[in-house]
């Protein structure tokens, strides 16, 4: 086996921080292409604040549901814009 060679470089202050500017951009355009995470009723309530049973009203009322299997599951984005977009039309009450 042979050893593998190890090289050494000597980058300036801003070359490095531009390296790691750079580094860091890539990270965050590879997170914001990943799907939404799907969160639980519980989840999702308390993301919001509310109680399940708000959620479960909500849900019958037409908020954003991904079914997995038979479990109902939650875009956070997506119940936020949902909710926003009924401010000011439906007060909520059944």
């Amino acid at each position: 086996m042979t050893a593998a060679a190890i090289e050494v470089v000597t980058v300036g202050r801003s070359e490095l921080a531009r390296l790691i500017e750079t580094a860091v951009r890539a990270a965050v355009a590879d997170a914001a292409r990943q799907p939404p995470a799907l969160l639980t009723m519980g989840q999702l309530a308390a993301a919001l604040g509310v109680s399940r049973s708000t959620v479960q009203r909500l849900r019958r009322q037409g908020l954003p549901t991904v079914m997995v299997v038979e479990s109902p599951r939650f875009e956070l984005d997506a119940a936020v814009r949902w909710l926003r977009a009924r401010e000011g039309g439906d007060d909520g009450q059944d």
